[in-house]
């Protein structure tokens, strides 16, 4: 029982420290548009974002279907299924919150933000954490993830960016009565 209790505590500590590195990863490929965040904007969705949202909800359980299952892998499919879209759910909101804030309202920027950037961003960043652990042991496999990593972090910069650059300047605004 104390066997179990310990690797319980082990693995929630891991998923802990991976969540932390996911988030600390995440925003460093993200800064771009987070350095343009307006705290007082109000998160604003288009009908292109809801657009986004549903083709994102449909390729995992599309590529799922083609996938023979029998009756006893059903549970585990809508599971993974169920899972994946809560994940993507997830993304999408906090996608949708931070173009918003940071003034990005043109369709094709925000799409590819909202499809490939913010996802990736958390995503890569998320099993970058997980593999990081095993990859000690293995110096060449440890040094081609940080090697790929680094340059899936580079083009999901450079995305960030493209999206921050298509946002209109926002220039300071002044209360006459003040």
């Amino acid at each position: 029982m104390s066997n179990l209790i310990g690797n319980v505590i082990v693995t929630l500590v891991v998923i802990g420290l991976a969540g932390l590195a996911t988030s600390f990863l995440a925003r460093w490929m993200l800064r771009p548009l987070l350095d343009e965040v307006d705290p007082k904007a109000r998160t604003q969705f288009t009908i292109y974002d809801i657009y986004v949202l549903v083709v994102q909800m449909a390729l995992p359980g599309l590529l799922l279907a083609k996938s023979r299952i029998s009756d006893y892998e059903q549970t585990a499919f809508f599971a993974i299924l169920a899972s994946t879209w809560a994940l993507l759910g997830v993304l999408w909101l906090i996608g949708v919150g931070m173009l918003s804030r940071a003034g990005v309202q043109q369709i094709i920027p925000r799409a590819i933000s909202l499809f490939v950037t913010i996802p990736a961003a958390y995503v890569m960043a998320f099993i970058f954490s997980f593999l990081i652990l095993p990859s000690l042991f293995s110096p060449p496999f440890m040094g081609m993830l940080i090697i790929a990593f680094l340059i899936w972090s580079a083009v999901t910069r450079i995305l960030a960016d493209w999206a921050r650059l298509s946002a209109p300047l926002r220039f300071p605004t002044y209360d006459a009565r003040e």
